[in-house]
């Protein structure tokens, strides 16, 4: 059964146990804790311009093929350790105003991250990014973390600090280079 979104806000707390199903959209605001773990997402889900006010937490969630969080803001802690993304996992254009880990993340197809804003540092550490990656004009206020994690594709690092580009380049154990 269908979780409903809008149900959810009136919880005391946003916990989804369950999942989506294919071609979900939703735009909210959580005013409170969001948790969506071990949750599974449809083939097109669309979670973009939301606005996460509180912690928000999609450990080990599974999305399917297109996912999207573009220009969705985090203005508390995020979460999405251990989760996988299908064809396409979208965080372009997403502002994360704090802490944000996607430690031991898979995504199996392309990674936009292009224009995204990181507060703080994220944490890509173990993260296997198997398709193209996009960072491109994404701002990293305290650098990043990129320890083992493992970059088979194109990585696009246009309008990144040297510093960004260095520590892609360490992490990445692919003959492609990054490009500018």
């Amino acid at each position: 059964m269908k979780p409903d979104i809008n149900a959810l806000l009136y919880r005391r707390k946003h916990t989804i146990s369950g999942g989506f199903h294919t071609a979900s959209a939703y735009r909210m605001v959580s005013q409170r804790r969001f948790e969506a773990q071990s949750a599974e997402f449809g083939d097109h889900t669309n979670l973009d311009f939301c606005r996460f006010h509180e912690p928000a937490s999609f450990q080990e969630a599974r999305f399917g093929l297109w996912n999207a969080f573009v220009g969705s803001e985090f203005y508390a802690s995020a979460s999405f350790e251990n989760a996988s993304f299908g064809h396409e996992g979208s965080f372009a254009a997403a502002a994360f105003n704090s802490v944000v880990s996607f430690r031991g993340c898979v995504f199996e197809g392309s990674a936009p991250f292009c224009g995204v804003r990181f507060c703080e540092s994220p944490d890509f550490s173990g993260t296997q990014f198997k398709g193209e990656t996009d960072f491109s004009r994404a701002t990293f206020a305290n650098g990043a973390i990129f320890k083992d994690a493992w970059f088979p594709e194109a990585v696009y690092v246009h309008k990144l600090p040297k510093k960004i580009i260095a520590a892609i380049k360490e992490a990445n154990h692919s003959k492609w280079p990054p490009i500018g």
